[in-house]
Parts: C-alpha cells; sequence; structure tokens
C-alpha cells in the first residue's frame, strides 16, 4: 500500500513538472509574439516620422517643393506557413538583393536567389523559427546609387491559428 502512494506521488510530480515546462513554453512564445508585434509597431511609427520629417525636408518656403532621391523601401509580410513576402514600395530600384538570417539563429532558413527588385517588385523566401531559434531578424541587402545598403526587420509574426 504504501508503494502504491509513493507511486501516485511521483506521477503527480512528474505531471506537475510536464504542466509546468507546457506553460512556460507558452509563456515564452507569447512574449516573443508581443515582442515582435511591438518591433513592428516601432519600426511602422519610424517609417511614418521619416515620411513626415521627408516631407517637411521637400516643402519649399517659396511656396514649391524641392525633389528628394528617389529611393528603395523595404517591407516584409508573411504570406502563408513559412512562406514571407520582401516588396520593395520606393520609387528606386535594389540592386543585388540578397536575403539572409541572423548568424547563429537557428532558424530554418532558404536564402532567395540575387535578384534585382524594382519599384513594386518583390521576391519570397521561407523561414522558419525553431523552439533553438534566438534571433529572427532578416537582413537585406542591395546596391542602390553605385552604394552598399543594408536594412534589418525581424519577421513578422504569423496569426494565431
Amino acid at each position: 500500500m504504501m508503494a502504491t502512494w509513493a507511486l501516485v506521488a511521483n506521477i503527480a510530480t512528474t505531471l506537475g513538472v510536464i504542466a509546468s515546462i507546457i506553460f512556460g513554453v507558452r509563456a515564452e512564445r507569447a512574449a516573443a509574439k508581443r515582442s515582435e508585434a511591438a518591433a513592428a509597431l516601432s519600426d511602422e511609427n519610424v517609417r511614418r516620422a521619416i515620411g513626415a520629417l521627408e516631407q517637411i525636408a521637400a516643402h519649399d518656403p517659396a511656396g514649391g517643393t524641392i525633389s528628394l532621391p528617389e529611393k528603395v523601401e523595404w517591407s516584409l509580410t508573411h504570406q502563408k506557413g513559412d512562406t514571407y513576402l520582401l516588396q520593395n514600395n520606393g520609387k528606386a530600384s535594389g540592386f543585388g538583393v540578397t536575403v539572409s538570417s541572423a548568424p547563429d539563429s537557428h532558424m530554418v532558413f532558404r536564402e532567395p536567389e540575387v535578384t534585382d527588385l524594382g519599384p513594386g517588385e518583390a521576391l519570397t523566401f521561407v523561414a522558419a523559427r525553431t523552439m533553438a531559434t534566438s534571433d529572427s531578424t532578416i537582413t537585406v541587402t542591395w546596391e542602390e546609387e553605385e552604394r552598399e545598403h543594408s536594412w534589418r526587420y525581424p519577421l513578422p509574426p504569423r496569426p494565431s491559428r
């Protein structure tokens, strides 16, 4: 009889440990999603501020407008599954565009072919976070006006299932 209660206690303890691990993983995932959503919101606010500053800079006190140089502007969106869409929303072309994941990120990542992306053009790539993913940042590099540029952005969160 004593062994039976000890067995029940061991099973209860084991179930408690498993439950705490599951709840811990869920809490970490939820925190990661909140963090990514906050980063996306922050990025959007920065884009709006830059747009407003560019409009102010383009305003000529004499009543006209000053033309600003055309440039590449990137957006990164989740398409479906593990597929993401990188789009050039700017008015300039990006040449030799590469997309890479953060070093030692432990993500499943299929690097797309190097390509040129004109205004409105996009490319897709596959990226999947794993339990070991420490950094889901994507880096885009390209040439514009004979200078190399880079843009870093975290993978957008996937919609809830």
